[in-house]
């Protein structure tokens, strides 16, 4: 039977892969959470109709086809209901 001895070298080559091995992990993990900011950053709705604005102590839910003169006070402040949809202008109305 072959003895196995753990000579300063076989340490050294295992302390080299494991630093390999944590210097990827860290690398495809700075590259998720980068895909996950960037696409929240340049894909606000997503598949959403509308989506929420934080606005001092509460929100405002505004439509992704918002018009850009009207002001974020104009919208409401509740989500609306499944059988309505937010105006480019602020109106809850029922979808048509």
């Amino acid at each position: 039977m072959k003895e196995t001895t753990n000579t300063p070298a076989t340490a050294t080559h295992r302390q080299g892969r494991r630093r390999r091995v944590l210097r990827w992990l860290a690398v495809v993990l700075f590259v998720l959470f980068f895909g996950w900011v960037a696409k929240d950053a340049l894909f606000p709705f997503g598949n959403k109709r509308h989506i929420a604005i934080p606005h001092g102590d509460h929100v405002h839910y505004v439509p992704k086809d918002r018009d850009p003169d009207t002001p974020l006070s104009a919208f409401p402040r509740e989500p609306p209901k499944p059988d309505e949809r937010i105006t480019p202008t602020g109106q809850v109305v029922p979808v048509e």
